[in-house]
């Protein structure tokens, strides 16, 4: 079908319905060399921008903001932990963290075997956090409790909320009905903690932890 209409967004769009998981990421290096050597640089610009490098980045706990960024994902649901949004601004933002970057390592530790609980308290072992990050262009995502683990692309996300509408990041599902989630950012650094308690989300979505 491209090669009779040679419509590349229309193509990779087609493409990306198929490719619905990090693993088959390499796909499309696969593919590019037998697209026509005059659209392979609009190829790259449309295909995700995955990285095999990891890249470390610190950030103070301390910050007012907080650390500035969500994270889903964990052991619990069958997948790595995974940025599903970042704080316009924010310290992440300004270090350059991206949606869809997997975290690695946290403080020197490997977190592939980690759970949600194990990753926040990983966190608050330094006010310094290092992490170390490799871009995926995907995050997790699940609809329903019945309903196997699924990916979306960042660039998918960050275009619905550069449109004004939310992202997936942004939603949780109670009941059928869509809730908003209010973002906020709580500094742990001090004696009296945060001042409230935490109860954990609908079993259904990989959650996630606002730091």
């Amino acid at each position: 079908m491209y090669y009779q209409s040679m419509n590349l967004p229309v193509f990779v769009g087609d493409l990306k319905l198929v490719i619905n998981e990090p693993s088959r990421l390499p796909l499309f290096d696969a593919i590019r060399p037998l697209i026509p050597l005059k659209h392979q640089v609009e190829y790259d610009q449309l295909t995700p921008k995955r990285s095999r490098k990891l890249r470390e980045v610190k950030l103070d706990r301390s910050h007012p903001d907080g650390l500035g960024f969500s994270v889903r994902g964990g052991l619990e649901f069958r997948c790595g932990l995974f940025i599903s949004h970042i704080m316009k601004e924010g310290q992440a933002d300004s270090a350059g963290l991206q949606i869809g970057d997997e975290l690695v390592r946290i403080n020197g530790y490997s977190i592939s075997c980690c759970i949600h609980e194990e990753v926040i308290n990983l966190i608050r072992t330094k006010k310094i956090v290092s992490i170390k990050v490799r871009h995926v262009g995907m995050i997790p995502v699940k609809s329903s409790a019945e309903e196997p683990l699924q990916w979306q692309y960042a660039d998918q996300i960050i275009s619905e909320t550069e449109d004004g509408k939310s992202s997936v990041a942004g939603l949780a599902s109670t009941g059928g009905r869509e809730v908003k989630e209010k973002k906020v950012f709580i500094s742990l650094v001090g004696t009296t903690g945060m001042g409230c308690s935490i109860s954990s989300g609908p079993s259904q979505k990989p959650r996630n932890i606002h730091q």
